[in-house]
This record gives C-alpha cells, structure tokens and sequence, in this order.
C-alpha cells in the first residue's frame, strides 16, 4: 500500500509540475504579446488661442495614421479632392469648419481650423513639420498684374499620404486645414 502511495504521490507531482509549466509558458506567450495601438489625437475645443497642440508629437504621429478627431469629428485625411472647394457640405463646430461630400457622410474631408493672429509661428511649424512641403503664394499684386507672394500663401505638407496645410500670412499661421482639399 505504501508502495502504490508514492506512486500515486510521485504521478500527481509530476503532472502538477507538467501543468504547471505550460499554464507559464501560455501566460508568459500572453504577457509577451504586446498590442500595438495606432496613433490618435482627440481635441475638443476651440482651436484659436490653443494652436500649440498642432506641434506635438502625438498630434503629427495622429495624422500620418489617419486618426485624428476634434470635437467628434474623425477627419478622412485620405480622401483627396481636387477642384472642389466650396462644394460639398459644410458644418460650423467652434471656430473651425468641417467639409463633406454630403450631409449623410459620417466623417468629413476636410477641417479648416482658425488660429489667432500672431499665435503660431510658421517657423514653429517647419521645425516641427520639416522643409518637404509645396508652396503655392498668394497672389497680390504686382502693378498691372496679379503676382505670386514668396512667403504668403499655402504651405502644404503630404505626411504618408494624409494632407495638412498651413495658410501664412507675415510669418504666423492664419489657418490649418486638415485633409487634400486642392492638393491633388
């Protein structure tokens, strides 16, 4: 009998220690898998007088994933519109505008956010944002014809595919608009 107990013991202990190695080895497989989270920025709020959020890291890191949302509304950064500014449907949050194909899309392609004047410098910007962007001036004028500016005018930058431009006027950002509106 004392012989068929340290049998019993001796199997019980091995298949607890057997047990026990693989719930470790599939909590440790658990505790080693990561999940990687995508980028997002959420802002609600006025944008004019709170510019600054436009230079941190998280909010560019937001964009080039496509993931930003203010004032509940996500941005289809993606969608690339070309010759249509002033189509579409425009929604007024705060002092920025939202743009959509239609009343009925859930996600605009466009948001145009008001910054104060002298708030942000657009040499803020470019150490930021970088000097891979493409300039269009503003036209003034030039005599008997209308020339473009060398430093006002649009700066708009492609960050994996996703637009955001800056409108700048005397060095300091007037406006930003997130999305490919006239960029194509």
């Amino acid at each position: 009998m004392n012989k068929l107990a340290k049998v019993l013991g001796a199997t019980s202990l091995t298949a607890a220690i057997f047990l026990g190695a693989v719930q470790s080895e599939e909590a440790l497989a658990q505790h080693n898998t990561t999940e990687i989270k995508q980028p997002y920025y959420n802002y609600s709020g006025y944008t004019s007088g709170n510019a600054k959020f436009i230079l941190s890291k998280d909010f560019v890191q937001a964009v080039k994933a496509n993931n930003v949302t203010i004032n509940t509304n996500k941005i289809d950064l993606t969608r690339i519109v070309s010759g249509v500014s002033g189509t579409g449907y425009t929604k007024e949050v705060y002092d920025q505008n939202y743009t959509f194909f239609k009343k009925t899309d859930k996600r605009p392609y466009a948001a145009t956010l008001n910054i104060n004047k002298g708030e942000l410098k657009f040499n803020d910007v470019k150490k930021v944002y970088g000097d891979k962007y493409l300039f269009k001036g503003e036209l003034i004028s030039g005599g008997n014809k209308a020339v473009a500016s060398k430093t006002d005018g649009a700066y708009i930058y492609n960050l994996n595919g996703k637009g955001i431009q800056f409108l700048v006027k005397d060095g300091y950002v007037q406006k930003v608009i997130l999305g490919h509106v006239g960029m194509a």
